[in-house]
């Protein structure tokens, strides 16, 4: 639509409320009269519609449309979105990787202790590569 007073936007809400037979009190002509002024503020505020005053100090609002930046919303969120699952993708490549990498460091230091234990003996294996705690905890439950 094109340009329209205050008044006119509250008349044309409270015939869409009640029908052309019926019409609405004072009381809730004023009320609905404060809201409209209020939604009509708020939609100023944000660019959405502009206001100005005309001829004897009616306000007359004119509709603009929604600002680019609000077009725009949609597509940076989805943005963002793929954005931040490359992200959690990335982070859990490298948790798999660091569980690969603690369960062959952890066969290598089996390995090299059991080396160790089989050319010097255990109690040097002992010293030179104490047990896993891992390991000592299965044994004291065992």
């Amino acid at each position: 639509r094109g340009a329209a007073t205050f008044q006119a936007v509250a008349d044309e809400l409270l015939s869409e409320l009640h029908g052309p037979e019926s019409s609405p009190s004072a009381a809730e002509m004023k009320k609905v009269g404060r809201r409209v002024y209020d939604i009509l503020n708020v939609l100023t505020a944000l660019g959405i519609v502009t206001s100005s005053i005309q001829g004897q100090g009616v306000k007359v609002v004119q509709w603009v449309g929604f600002p680019d930046e609000s077009r725009n919303l949609l597509a940076d969120a989805r943005r963002e979105r793929a954005r931040r699952a490359e992200v959690v993708s990335a982070l859990k490549a490298s948790v798999v990787e660091a569980a690969q990498q603690c369960v062959a460091l952890t066969a290598l230091r089996r390995r090299n202790r059991a080396l160790i234990a089989a050319a010097l003996g255990d109690q040097e294996a002992d010293r030179l590569a104490p047990a896993d705690p891992e390991e000592e905890d299965a044994a004291e439950a065992g």
